[in-house]
């Protein structure tokens, strides 16, 4: 059985090949924390969107409420 020689093209193909995985493992990972942010933003940003949501809504309603007050007064001010 013949030993591969370190400058040999086989060895330096496993080298380039290990190398690869390397870099392949930490692509992973960086992409894997990536999504993680992503995850988190998204979250973040329905969170505020539902706020926003609930603040509208009470807006509407107090809008409402102020509109029926002034045409209210207005009705009874001209009964008079």
């Amino acid at each position: 059985m013949a030993s591969v020689r370190p400058e040999s093209p086989s060895s330096k193909l496993l080298l380039r090949a290990e190398e690869a995985i390397e870099r392949s493992r930490e692509l992973c990972a960086a992409t894997r924390r990536l999504i993680e942010q992503m995850r988190e933003e998204i979250a973040t940003t329905q969170s505020r969107d539902r706020q926003l949501e609930r603040e509208l809504r009470e807006r509407q309603r107090v809008s409402a409420s102020v509109w029926s007050t002034l045409k209210d007064r207005q009705d009874s001010s001209s009964s008079h």
